[in-house]
This record gives structure tokens, sequence and C-alpha cells, in this order.
């Protein structure tokens, strides 16, 4: 049979559980139930933690759609401002060629535009390639150019510049034939805003109208009055949060400043070489190629991310800026996603351990205090009051109720029964005490009577083993639990009397000196012990002489040794001998010996499963047996 198919291995043969290997709490039943609870709870924690962390993604992608919408507007705003001042450029570049190579035609034009734009565009001209410059004279509302040396005639081969006013004119690009967009001051670009210059290039034409190469730049200005300025934008707005929105051109300089709102400590605009690199995204291989004006580019810096999107294909870029969020932050979005359902499952534990504890740990371990109690003091409990425990509990409890008045009135039943025997074996062992005792009497009567001197020896030996057995029966009913001998006190009662009764009298008697084990005997072994120690003695006390110094001596012992075949007992009489080792005992007493008491030793030692031990040396004789301290049996 299988430990499967014969209950856990830990149960006994006889049926009753033994304690089984492991840690005592690991089989309490608030651990295991947190362990099933755990294992029960732990897909749901799974799926808390994975629902978090995607709740977490999702608003981190709204976020990021936040930041491009809100990048989009601006760029769009920035885009319909932009395309008027290039499409102004762009229609003056087209015009231009016409009258390249008339300085007063192309100062009027420029005149008119500025004036035909109302308050839109502050200022246009005109930069050749060689930056001649003519001045432009109005003359009955005409523009004039003059050069260094005078009046120009109206067919010179290179073009001159013309502007619509005389003011120093803003420094152009150096002939890349591209549109730029610029601001016009250099100062501090968070500071203040200022106006943007649009410059769009200038081709020569053939007469058929073919281009022929770059004639120079047209620059336009667009008035502050209708400034190009970044939306205010307050820190949280949005799901994105702060945002810091500006643009910039190619070369990486603001066109349109952000708002000071905007600028923080944490969050300032990045340095121009950064902003360039952001814009070189676009164009990695060269700076000039065109680019798709829906395109994204994103990059980090320090603690800020910056985005850029074009506003005019290779010419001007919204820039959007926000912090990065913090290590910190992040570690508490995560650690928040982890303590959620950690938390959920230390809520769980702590209801369940509330309930189970409540409704059944306690009651359970009460009941079990209950059951000890009784077990050791015989104690009923009291009965819980009806309805505080469960149903199956309650149920328990009232047979533990009524096995513990059935088992009491069945314990005390037998200590009735057993009360009784022990009378009745007390007074077993008395009438057979006094049954001995009336023999050993009788024996001596006979022997006073007799005559005959072998007779008396015979009879005074039957009285001394006589006398032995009665006293291990006294002992047996006087003992306080029936049927258990103390072996130091039978042996000192069996041995004093026969002490008394050495030959030769008061002034024979040797020194006796005991040693023995306050050992507890079972009948079985006591009678064959005191029957032993009598023959023993007797045979010492009839043999014994003085050693050399003179002493007579009688030395008894019982020693209890531990073995690895359990628990031993030996017993040992020894006496006195002559140095020469004859024996004092007259011819006729050793003729009288009939060897009866060492065959009496030899069979008492056997029922003790033993053998008696004889050693005799210089000046002492000794009988011993060991033999091993055995329970009482009464089916043996």
């Amino acid at each position: 049979m299988t430990p499967d198919d014969n209950g856990p291995d830990w149960v006994e043969a006889g049926g009753a559980p033994s304690e089984p290997p492991g840690q005592p709490w690991r089989r309490s039943l608030s651990y295991r139930l947190a362990v099933l609870l755990t294992l029960a709870l732990l897909p749901m924690g799974l799926i808390a933690v994975a629902q978090t962390l995607r709740l977490q993604n999702e608003l981190d992608e709204i976020a990021r759609r936040d930041r491009l919408v809100r990048l989009t507007d601006f760029a769009e705003a920035e885009r319909d401002e932009l395309d008027s001042a290039r499409a102004a450029s762009g229609t003056l570049a087209a015009v231009l060629p016409e009258v390249l190579h008339e300085p007063n035609a192309c100062a009027a034009l420029m005149r008119r535009f500025i004036n035909g734009s109302g308050s839109h565009f502050v200022y246009a001209g005109f930069t050749p390639l060689t930056n001649r410059r003519l001045s432009a004279q109005p003359a009955t509302g005409d523009g004039i150019a003059t050069g260094q040396d005078g009046p120009l005639a109206q067919a010179e081969e290179e073009p001159f510049f013309c502007a619509s006013d005389e003011r120093n004119p803003p420094t152009v690009g150096t002939g890349r034939g591209m549109l730029t967009i610029r601001r016009l001051s250099s100062d501090d670009d968070a500071k203040r805003a200022a106006d943007t210059v649009v410059s769009a290039p200038v081709w020569s034409l053939t007469d058929e109208g073919a281009p022929t190469g770059l004639a120079g730049t047209v620059t336009v200005i667009v008035s502050q009055v209708t400034e190009l300025t970044a939306p205010e934008v307050t820190p949280g707005d949005g799901a994105g949060g702060a945002l810091m929105l500006f643009s910039v051109n190619t070369q990486g300089r603001i066109l349109t400043p952000p708002k000071p709102g905007s600028v923080t400590p944490d969050m300032g605009i990045p340095p121009e070489d950064v902003r360039m690199a952001l814009i070189e995204q676009f164009h990695p291989n060269q700076p000039d190629v065109g680019l798709d004006s829906r395109s994204v580019q994103v990059m980090e810096y320090g603690n800020v991310a910056m985005a850029a999107l074009p506003i005019l294909s290779g010419a001007a870029y919204a820039v959007a800026v926000w912090q990065l969020d913090a290590p910190a932050i992040w570690q508490a979005a995560s650690l928040s996603a982890t303590l959620f359902p950690l938390l959920m499952w230390l809520l769980s534990l702590g209801l369940m351990y509330w309930a189970v504890h409540r409704q059944i740990v306690r009651p359970v371990s009460i009941l079990g205090a209950q059951m000890r109690r009784f077990g050791r003091i015989r104690e009923l409990p009291a009965a819980a009051p009806e309805g505080s425990l469960p149903h199956e509990l309650e149920e328990i409890e009232n047979e533990f109720q009524a096995l513990a008045d059935t088992l009491i009135r069945d314990e005390a039943g037998l200590m009735d029964a057993l009360h009784d025997k022990d009378v009745l074996l007390k007074e077993v062992h008395h009438r057979v005490k006094n049954n001995l005792q009336l023999i050993s009497s009788i024996i001596n009567m006979q022997t006073r009577r007799t005559h005959d001197p072998k007779v008396a020896v015979a009879l005074a030996s039957i009285n001394r083993r006589v006398a032995g057995m009665s006293t291990v029966h006294q002992r047996l009913y006087q003992a306080a639990e029936l049927g258990r001998v103390r072996a130091d006190d039978m042996l000192r009662d069996v041995i004093g009397p026969l002490v008394s009764l050495a030959p030769g009298g008061r002034a024979a008697q040797p020194d006796v000196e005991m040693d023995l084990a306050p050992v507890i005997l079972y009948p079985d072994q006591a009678l064959p012990v005191a029957l032993l120690a009598v023959e023993a003695v007797t045979n010492a006390l009839k043999y014994f002489g003085a050693d050399s110094s003179g002493r007579r001596w009688l030395k008894v012992e019982l020693i209890e040794t531990t073995t690895e075949a359990g628990e031993m007992l030996k017993l040992s009489i020894t006496n006195s001998m002559r140095p020469d080792g004859i024996s004092e005992v007259d011819e006729e007493t050793q003729a009288m010996s009939t060897g009866l008491g060492s065959q009496l030793i030899t069979a008492f030692a056997r029922q003790l499963e033993s053998d008696a031990q004889v050693t005799e040396g210089a000046g002492f004789y000794s009988v011993s047996a060991e033999f091993p301290l055995q329970p009482f049996d009464p089916g043996a």
C-alpha cells in the first residue's frame, strides 16, 4: 500500500498523528488561506498592473497628441502670417526683373507696394549681388536713382539697389538663392518682439524670359503692428501640460519669441546651437533641400524635450518645448501601478484575516484550549452563548461537551473500579504476608522443639527464605503505588534481620555497607531479587572472615546503568575473607552444607535473565548478577 492509500506519512501506525515536518506556522489555517487568497488574487493583481500601465501609456499618448495639436495650431497661425510675406516677396521677385536696370522705376515700385499694403509691411527693397547703390530722389512723385558719380543712364548692365525708403537696409543672404526669414533685431530673443524680415531671390531673365542667374534679393519687413507672437500658454493647459511655443528660421534663430510667462527657470529657451541641431534633422544631407511640410522631429535636451514642425518648407519652423517628467515622477507613476494591486491584496488579506480569525481561527483556538485544559485537569468547559459560533463549530463544541461529560463519567467509574482493585490487591498481599509470617512462626516453634542440629539448621534456612518472601509482600501492600516496590527499601528490610543471625553472636557481626539505587521494581523482578539477596547474604554470613586488617565486613550494592540494550541493574554481595582463603566455619557446619543455597542463587539469577558471577580474591568473596530492568508484564 502506498502512502497515498494509507494516509499521510506523518500519521503513525496506531492512527495517532505525529508532528509533521516543517515550520508550525506553515500549517496554520491563516497562513494557508493567505497563500490560497494570494494565488487567487494574483491574476487580478497582474490585470490591475497591466491596466494601470496601459492607462499610463494612453495618458502619455494623449499628452503627446495634445502637444502635437497645439504645435500644429501654432504652426498654422504662423503659416498664415508668413504666407502673405512670402507671397509679397515672391510677387516683387517676379516683377523686379523688368525694372532691375531702372533704379527709379524700381524705387517707385517699392513705394507703391508699401503704400498699397497699408500698415502690413513697413519696408521693401532690392539688394543686388554687387550691392551697387543709387539714391532714390523723389521728383514730381516719381522715384529717381542716382549713383556716386551723378545721374546714371537707364541702360546699365548691372542692377542697382533700390528701396521704399532711405533707411539702412537689413542684412540679407549671400546669394544662396532661397527664401529666408529672420528677425531684424539681434538682441536677446526672449526679451522683446522685433520685425520679421522675409527675403526672396530675384533672377535675371533673358528676352525670352529664361533665368540666366541670381541678380539679387528682394526683402520685405512685416510691420510690428501685425508681428508674429506665440500664444500665451499657462502651466497645465491641455493634457500635455505646460508648453513653450516659438518659431525659428533655418539657422535656428528665433522668429516669433515665446511669451515671457511660458519661460520658467526649469524650462528656458534652448540655446541656438541646440535649436539648429533640431532643425538640421529635417535636412541631414544638404541644408538647401526642400522639406515635407508635415514632418515632425523630436529631440531631448537636458530636462526638456523639443519638437519642430515646418511652417514654410526650408524657411521657418514651429518649435514646442516641454519639460520631461522627472525620474521621481516616473518612478511614482510606476510605483503606483504596483502599489495599487498590492494595496488591494493587503486589504483583502486583512479582511480575510479578520473574517477567518473571528469566525474560525479564534473559536477553534478557544475550543483547542478547552480541550487541552480538559485533558490536564478534567475541567468541563463553559458552553459558548447560543448563536455566537457558526453552526458547524457549534456542533463540534456540543459534541465535545457531550464527549467530555461521558468521559468524566466513565473515568469516575474506572477510578472506582481501580480503587476496589487496589484495595483487593493490598488485602491479598497483606493476607499472603500474614500467612507467610504464620508459617515462619510455626517453623520457629518447630526449630526450638527439635534436638537434631541438622534439622534445626535446615529449618532456620527455610525460615529465612519465608521471611524474605514475607518482606516482599509487605512492601507490595504498603507501597503508595500498588504493584511497584522501591528496591533499596526492600533490600534493607530483607538484609537487616539476616545480619543479626550471623554466627558468633553480636560481637562477630560484620560491618554492613549498602549502596542501593532507588529503582522501582515490579513483582516479576522484586521477588527473585529479594530471594537472591537472601541466599547470597546468608551464604556470605556463613563463610565470611576477617581480612588482613582484622575487620569483618559485608557490602551490598545495587547499581543502575544505561547501555544500548536499555536500563540495566547489577546486584552484588561482597564479604570479607581471611587473606589465606581458609574459612573460619567449623568442620561440623561445613559438613552440614548441602549446596542448596548456591543452586537457589543460580535459579533466581536465571529467573532475572542473568547468570550469577562469583569473584574470589585476596581478602574478599563476591557474588553478582546483572539483569535488565523490565516493566511489569501482566501477560507474562
